[in-house]
């Protein structure tokens, strides 16, 4: 997942330059999923780096917290730093999975996203938003939990005021 990799880049190099105001930057991107709060986890899913080429088109919003942002001037701070190559494969493997959530948003016509959050009991997760025809929406969030298994839940708003939850639970 792009959380596991982020921790792996920030594993790598942690002892190399703490005092890194890029790697600084990625610290504060991940946050402990007990810490969570609406507007934070708004604001870390606009600069999830799944939305950048968005902003980059609308040329209104500020880029430097964005995660490709981030991963770029860390590749660029990083090039005379020994575990390079180490560093270079995390950062390359983070893109291309924010490029696979952008592929998929594409391809099905929804947004599809990660919740850049700390969570030791989350082996994998996904959120996917789409609006269909009909004005309703829903938001698919497919969890994988060390303890319990696979959860999950979809919430659709449909008629402006009306939700629906299903939920399933493996265990």
């Amino acid at each position: 997942s792009v959380t596991t990799t982020i921790k792996d880049i920030l594993t790598t190099i942690k002892d190399d330059t703490d005092s890194s105001s890029t790697l600084k930057q990625l610290k504060n991107f991940l946050s402990d999923i007990k810490e969570l709060k609406p507007n934070g986890l708004k604001t870390k899913i606009q600069n999830s780096g799944v939305f950048l080429e968005s902003k980059l088109a609308n040329h209104k919003e500020s880029i430097n917290d964005d995660l490709r942002t981030i991963l770029g001037k860390l590749s660029l701070e990083m090039k005379d730093n020994p575990k390079n190559e180490q560093i270079q494969k995390h950062i390359d493997k983070v893109l291309l999975q924010i490029d696979n959530y952008q592929l998929i948003s594409s391809l099905s016509n929804s947004s599809s996203f990660y919740v850049p959050y700390l969570w030791e009991d989350l082996e994998e997760g996904d959120v996917e938003i789409k609006r269909l025809k009909d004005d309703s929406f829903f938001c698919d969030i497919n969890l994988k939990l060390k303890d319990y298994g696979e959860i999950d839940l979809r919430v659709m708003l449909f008629e402006k005021n009306k939700i629906n939850i299903n939920i399933f639970a493996q265990n």
